[in-house]
């Protein structure tokens, strides 16, 4: 691991000084400023953080589902070990390009909750047509592509989306930290309901999943409308502050700074 720039040999001082200058311009902190417990505790006050990491949950346990059972899942369609290994390439190359697609969306049109919503319902038509367990085993392999690319789409939104709405400065670290830590929780859980004794249906393992999505689509129609009744009502109060606020924002732009605005 490098050094923070303060303590770094191998940049000049003029090198120092601009990398210095872009870490605080991007709310971040130089290696002697601590935080302390009561910070860290204010800001895990802060209600969107949890509603975040039920969201990462929510899809975390079927991401997880897939990458530790899907060899299996394939198997129960009737490949052998070897072709079922070979058929989680095409189910992970789709899930991929369809997360880093929809993320250029995502990010080009500045908005969160509808994607992470897109995500959550081509996962639930996965997990439904996994439920149903239709006769024809190519119905069942298509739903893997559906969950995959549901999952792998709406996980990095919940993350990404916490993470804006957090600010800068130690407030982020914080977040993505609570959400790695905690949301992650949700690979715990599907290691325990794919019951073998279920083997092919997994009727438990994917009842279990539909429902942690649905956890965590509540969660982000949750944070989608609070936050938006959060920016009306900062527009509304920012009509009786001075033009210019006077305040010194330790973090950069601070969510809690009137200025402001929540991503939707």
């Amino acid at each position: 691991m490098p050094p923070f720039p303060e303590h770094s040999t191998f940049l000049s001082p003029s090198d120092k000084t601009l990398l210095l200058a872009r870490v605080k311009a991007d709310g971040g902190h130089i290696a002697d400023e601590d935080i302390t417990v009561k910070q860290v505790l204010h800001h895990l006050s802060d209600w969107k953080i949890w509603a975040a990491v039920a969201m990462n949950m929510g899809v975390t346990e079927n991401a997880n589902s897939i990458a530790n059972f899907q060899p299996t899942i394939l198997k129960g369609l009737g490949y052998t070990s070897i072709q079922a290994q070979i058929h989680t390439i095409p189910v992970y190359i789709v899930g991929a390009a369809f997360s880093v697609i929809f993320a250029y969306m995502s990010e080009w049109l500045n908005h969160r909750y509808l994607f992470y919503m897109l995500g959550w319902l081509v996962l639930c038509i996965g997990l439904i047509i996994q439920i149903a367990y239709p006769p024809a085993a190519n119905i069942r392999y298509m739903a893997m592509f559906f969950m995959a690319s549901g999952a792998y789409l709406a996980m990095p939104v919940s993350i990404v989306w916490v993470s804006i709405n957090a600010g800068k400065g130690y407030k982020r670290a914080i977040a993505i930290g609570a959400i790695i830590n905690f949301g992650t929780a949700g690979a715990f859980v599907s290691s325990n309901v794919f019951l073998f004794k279920e083997t092919p249906k997994f009727h438990t393992g994917f009842s279990t999943g539909l429902g942690l999505a649905c956890m965590g689509a509540l969660a982000a129609t949750i944070t989608f409308f609070g936050v938006q009744w959060e920016n009306k009502r900062r527009d509304a109060r920012r009509l009786e502050l001075p033009e210019v606020l006077d305040i010194d924002m330790k973090d950069g732009m601070s969510d809690e700074h009137p200025d402001f605005r929540f991503v939707l």
